[in-house]
């Protein structure tokens, strides 16, 4: 049962990982998306 268990922690590492940079990916997205936003606003509010 050694390769098995060992089959399961590679798949636990791999998924860990994978939620890891999903999160990061989603934090930078959104970051980005409010960032434009807030300059978008900025800007028509200083085109007047």
């Amino acid at each position: 049962m050694a390769g098995r268990s060992r089959y399961v922690e590679v798949k636990l590492l791999v998924f860990g990982a994978y939620s890891v940079a999903l999160g990061l990916f989603m934090i930078l997205g959104s970051m980005i998306s409010t960032g434009w936003l807030a300059g978008a606003l900025w800007r028509s509010a200083t085109r007047r």
